[in-house]
């Protein structure tokens, strides 16, 4: 049996309530399993599993792997400390694992031990060995330093084993540099001071024998010395321990909810991330405060959806402070059995959403009406109407969310296509409602507080909304059409308005200068909308914004979608315009040869 397994098993047969083992890299990686082997814990004994509240670090975003990678070559060149490792053994008669839980080192740990073998791109690895040196050697002195005097040479050692990887491989293949990969485990066994540095240095582990709750705490201890937790992360603490001291295990976080697959949904979606307006300055709060501030609007949005079942009774919950009401939102994806499958799919659903520009709009206009406001007037709700902030945010994406719900035939058509018209739709009620408001000053008298705000403004837009749904008129000419140029003012650089050709019918005629605007309403732009199938009219998912001249319902069905469409049109553009390039020098229109350039490349590109 492994050395470090057996004083693990050790422990748990004495009456020790705490000990202080020395141990190594090399060992714990022996007995060590992430998290994503849990499944696996029923089968093992006297294991080393991360606990459920330290979240693993998604190594497939580049800056996070340079980060830790970072630092697990200054742990090899023998400038840092792996530190200590601090493991739980749950003594609580309720709870059934029989593996040591940590409360710390998470990261670092997957990284050196359970990811000992994965290869990663040697010009990654060159990269932070390289960003390693250069801090090194940027420290006066360098070659009298004790430590920083051993350390380069062993960098150095690395540097050169990683080009004579990267030398073999370009030589054996033809494949490009960016192919040829390498595992820490490769440079361990190809540089040994690296490798006694990173696996042999002797290291401590602290176990302790605690309860469940007494776990949790050290945990929040631990890392709350340098960053104070805020609400809602002990508030998350608090909704996993109630769930390990009712079931006895973290079953539904690991397999049910699935939550470190979910965390890695949501580091893919922007709009969690602070990259759009909707949730922005919330999001830049978290960031502020925690490292792992990503998944905390996603959790907070499927939670408050969760524990009221009535959109018009969640109001009040949307702002929460307290850490005991936070739990109890949070404990509704149990008590509710809510799944990975289902919360992806909101989850993908709000981010959609959150990537609409049409909320700018309201944006610029709640700004300015607080700009403009007399200063006479408690301002607090107006100021607070901000879909930057989480409490309104999340609101207004659960509005739409829940309104996709509310179309007819639901189940005969794709809810993706019309989530853009419901944006659009909702946005321009919710401006409308708020320039209401603030002109005829209720705003301003009502409690300032997110259940008013919700009642008085966004509730009312999506009254709205709700009744052109169900009556049929939500899917107007002017929504559909804003909704498809919103799709395609992603690919703009800058320039809306652009001079291109159509063929004539006649073979022997020139083709027609057309002129179009991205930026115009419909009528003005010199685009219109097109069907993709005569039969079934203008709604969503059968719409195209195209050239309004352009008329195709004489050839037939298109089944093609605005982007696909506008890809079609610049290159075959960029094509008639080359074949005509010398008639349109002759009649000056020169505007049509750069314009034929930039939409190409717009689309293309």
């Amino acid at each position: 049996m492994n050395i470090l397994l057996e004083k693990l098993k050790k422990f748990t047969k004495s009456n020790l309530e705490v000990q202080i083992l020395q141990s190594s890299i090399a060992e714990i990686r022996e007995v060590y399993k992430p998290q994503s082997q849990i499944s696996k814990a029923k089968k093992l004994k006297y294991h080393i599993f991360n606990s459920l509240w330290n979240r693993i670090p998604n190594f497939e975003i580049q800056k996070v792997l340079k980060e830790k990678l970072n630092y697990a070559f200054r742990i090899g060149s023998g400038v840092s400390s792996y530190n200590q490792l601090p493991l739980s053994w749950i003594a609580d008669s309720f709870y059934k694992g029989k593996n040591f839980l940590m409360k710390d080192r998470g990261h670092i740990t997957t990284l050196l031990c359970w990811m000992y073998g994965i290869q990663f791109r040697v010009k990654v690895i060159q990269d932070v060995v390289n960003e390693v040196n250069r801090q090194f050697k940027s420290v006066d002195n360098w070659k009298h330093d004790h430590s920083l005097s051993k350390a380069i040479p062993i960098l150095v050692e690395v540097s050169k084993y990683l080009e004579s990887v990267l030398k073999d491989y370009m030589e054996k293949n033809a494949l490009k540099s960016k192919d040829c990969k390498v595992s820490i485990k490769d440079i361990c066994e190809n540089v040994e001071n690296f490798n006694q540095n990173l696996n042999h240095t002797p290291v401590s582990i602290e176990i302790r024998r605690e309860s469940i709750w007494i776990h949790a705490r050290e945990i929040l201890g631990l890392n709350d010395m340098f960053n104070k937790w805020i609400t809602f992360q002990k508030s998350f603490l608090g909704w996993c321990t109630k769930i390990m001291k009712a079931d006895g295990s973290d079953n539904y976080l690991r397999n049910v909810l699935e939550i470190d697959k979910l965390r890695n949904i949501i580091d893919s979606l922007d709009g969690f991330l602070g990259k759009k307006t909707v949730l922005s300055s919330a999001v830049k709060n978290y960031k502020s405060k925690v490292a792992q501030y990503e998944e905390i609007a996603p959790l907070r949005l499927l939670s408050v959806r969760t524990y009221k079942k009535a959109y018009a009774d969640r109001g009040s919950h949307y702002d929460e402070t307290k850490e005991v009401n936070l739990i109890s939102q949070l404990q509704s994806l149990s008590d509710n059995n809510l799944n990975y499958k289902e919360a992806e799919k909101q989850l993908k659903l709000a981010n959609s959403i959150i990537d609409n520009p049409k909320w700018d709009e309201y944006s610029k206009l709640r700004k300015k009406l607080y700009d403009d406001g007399l200063k006479s007037q408690d301002l607090k709700n107006l100021e607070d109407a901000k879909i930057e902030k989480e409490d309104f945010g999340i609101a207004c994406i659960d509005s739409i969310m829940e309104l996709m719900d509310k179309y007819p035939g639901m189940k005969d058509r794709n809810p993706e296509d019309m989530i853009s018209s419901t944006v659009i739709k909702f946005v321009d009620a919710l401006k409308k409602r708020l320039q209401f408001v603030v002109d005829d000053e209720t705003l301003f008298s009502q409690p300032k507080h997110m259940e008013s705000r919700f009642r008085h403004i966004i509730k009312k837009a999506y009254n709205k909304v709700e009744d052109d749904i169900v009556s049929g008129q939500a899917e107007t000419k002017p929504v559909l059409f804003e909704g498809q140029i919103a799709e395609i003012k992603p690919y703009l650089n800058g320039q809306t308005s652009f001079v291109g050709l159509l063929p004539a019918k006649e073979s022997y005629k020139k083709p027609k200068i057309v002129k179009f605007d991205f930026s115009k309403p419909r009528k003005e732009a010199g685009l219109d909308l097109g069907k993709k199938e005569h039969t079934k009219g203008y709604q969503s998912g059968n719409v195209i914004a195209q050239i309004a001249i352009h008329n195709r319902e004489a050839d037939g069905d298109h089944k093609i979608d605005t982007i696909s469409y506008w890809k079609w049109y610049s290159e075959s553009n960029k094509k008639w315009v080359e074949d005509n390039q010398d008639w349109l020098i002759d009649e000056g229109n020169y505007e049509v040869l750069s314009d034929a350039k930039k939409l190409y490349n717009q689309f293309n590109k």
